[in-house]
């Protein structure tokens, strides 16, 4: 709730400073006093557009700061607004503020992080309702109506089931559009696929493939020059040459030989002699290895020719499928994961399809069962709303919830039903029609208000401001004061048009509606203000020729006082009939 409200420099305010605590606050004060600055003030804070003209002669400029009190559940409802303008909450208070300059723009700020002036009313209208002049309560928004509708219904808890299933549904039918967007391009890609998939798997290829044929090829080009090579290198291990000593082996042979013997005679010399043995004997077996080879070593051009081909065909393959035949093979394992999920569209597109329908069915349901709900809430809330207006001095008023649907047109779940008024004011007939359901539901709601005989219903955003629209608006709040999460309530002169008699009704149903919310009314009626738990005084006068007003609380015989000059008259009678109006509004509420 608002805790306080502090005012500099705006109008014929110099400085004041209200303490507000919950239950009724009345504010009163003479005709031109000024008790409508605590309004403006206040919308200021909460972000209304700023006039330069607004600030107070001869000042720099105007400031306004309004202290709130938050409880868990209100600084939830905040908190991504918070969020969002990057605005650091307060332990259990938040505070509005606006610098509105005598030239220049104005600034608004919440918890002293300046935001756009936007963003502040967007965070007050979730405080507190203004009924002013200039400034109308959230029940003349259209866009709220449906909420208070489902509020007073009970349906919000099937309104959320309904918004879950169609979020859902709208989910889904973008996959099944997706699927179904291009089928003749999914079908050139199966083509594709396979067709790439089984040229890879046709060509058996294997990951080292190409360096092993690349190896391959090198020996078969030069088979006749290794042949030479290892006849030679044979040769030289077991053959004597004729223009000199034997082979090496021989050669070998006869250094073992020499070796052994030296041996006999040295004993150091044995680990070397059995060296030479070994390599004498390794020798002879490279020598049959070399000419093994060499003997298995000849041109054959046709095989060459199928390693030429073999890689052709390999290199053909990686400039279509990647630098490597590992990616060549990575790419066929890929593209068959993809055919088989493009295969398998077909099924998921009938799962998909069967999935969006069921769920189609669970929206059509509850959005019958919502509108029918919401019908027979309707036709209670028009009853309730009338007899309060009736007890408010508007006994020729009629009001009503009319509930609007649009003809289908798009391709949202379809239900079939008529645009209807709920009880209380006259409607038209009309033909069955096809209704299209979003997240809503089927319909949205619209009171509509007729204040005088014989005027058809117009909505109520439509209807003349001033005093009955006032009442009117009262009224709602009283039937939906429960339902109502708006936690602070302004009233400015709602008693305007309406006698004694009339305030008196008017003060207890702001008092009942006090029980609820935090509620400010400005008024001119004594029968209104002494309902006020508790009661301002808003006063003017002159001092050094600069016109100053202030606002104070009234302890218990300065209220009487005020009261007693509301009543006017014969002043000794006016204070008897003040205690009496003090005594009828404590027994009221």
């Amino acid at each position: 709730m608002l805790r306080s409200l502090r005012i500099e420099n705006l109008a014929v305010v110099e400085a004041v400073a209200v303490d507000l605590g919950p239950g009724l606050t009345t504010v009163t004060g003479e005709t031109g006093t000024g008790k409508s600055v605590l309004i403006d003030g206040l919308l200021l804070a909460l972000g209304v557009a700023a006039d330069p003209g607004m600030v107070r002669a001869g000042t720099r400029g105007a400031y306004v700061e309004a202290l709130f009190e938050l409880d868990a559940e209100r600084l939830s409802a905040l908190q991504p607004l918070l969020d969002e303008a990057g605005v650091e909450p307060g332990e259990g208070a938040l505070v509005l503020s606006r610098a509105v300059p005598a030239a220049g723009r104005s600034v608004s700020r919440v918890n002293g992080r300046a935001v756009p002036a936007g963003v502040a009313a967007r965070v007050g209208a979730l405080l507190v309702d203004v009924h002013a002049q200039t400034e109308a309560f959230s029940l003349l928004r259209p866009g709220e109506h449906l909420e208070y509708l489902d509020r007073f219904a009970g349906t919000l808890g099937l309104r959320e089931e309904l918004t879950a299933l169609e979020r859902e549904r709208r989910q889904a039918a973008r996959e099944l559009g997706q699927l179904e967007q291009d089928e003749r391009e999914r079908l050139r890609t199966v083509d594709r696929l396979q067709y790439e998939i089984e040229e890879i798997e046709r060509a058996g290829l294997q990951p080292d493939e190409e360096e092993m044929l690349r190896a391959e090829r090198a020996v078969l080009v030069s088979a006749a020059e290794l042949r030479d090579l290892l006849a030679a290198a044979h040769r030289a291990l077991v053959l004597p040459r004729k223009d000199g000593p034997g082979a090496a082996v021989d050669a070998l042979g006869a250094a073992v030989d020499a070796v052994q013997a030296a041996a006999q005679v040295d004993a150091r010399l044995v680990e070397a002699a059995t060296t030479l043995s070994a390599l004498q004997e390794q020798a002879f077996e490279l020598a049959a290895v070399l000419r093994t080879h060499a003997e298995a070593l000849e041109a054959d051009p046709a095989r060459l020719e199928e390693v030429e081909s073999r890689l052709a065909a390999c290199a053909a393959l990686r400039r279509k499928y990647g630098l490597t035949l590992e990616d060549v093979l990575r790419y066929q394992e890929e593209g068959r994961a993809r055919l088989e999920r493009l295969l398998r569209v077909e099924t998921e597109r009938e799962v998909l399809a069967a999935r969006v329908e069921a769920i189609v069915a669970g929206v059509v349901s509850r959005a019958m069962e919502l509108a029918g709900r919401r019908a027979e809430a309707a036709a209670r809330l028009a009853t309730a709303v009338q007899a309060e207006l009736e007890q408010l001095g508007l006994p020729g008023g009629r009001f009503a919830v009319r509930l609007l649907r649009r003809r289908a047109e798009g391709d949202g779940p379809i239900l079939h039903a008529e645009e209807t008024y709920g009880g209380g004011a006259d409607g038209a007939d009309s033909a069955l029609m096809a209704v299209e359901v979003d997240e809503a539901g089927a319909e949205r709601a619209e009171f509509v208000v007729a204040l005088n005989p014989g005027q058809p219903p117009q909505p109520l955003h439509r209807v003349a401001s001033g005093g009955e629209t006032a009442r009117l608006l009262l009224a709602l709040k009283s039937v939906l004061g429960a339902h109502d999460r708006t936690p602070t309530l302004v009233f400015d002169e709602i008693e305007v048009g309406v006698g004694g008699r009339s305030g008196r009704v008017i003060g207890s149903k702001l008092a009942a509606l006090a029980r609820l919310h935090q509620v400010i009314a400005v008024t001119h009626l004594p029968q209104v203000a002494a309902f006020g738990d508790t009661q301002y005084c808003v006063e003017k006068r002159t001092q050094g020729g600069q016109t100053l007003v202030t606002v104070r609380p009234l302890l218990d015989e300065e209220r009487v006082e005020e009261l007693a000059l509301m009543l006017g008259g014969d002043f000794a009678a006016a204070r008897e009939g003040a205690r009496e109006l003090l005594a009828q509004a404590r027994s009221g509420r």
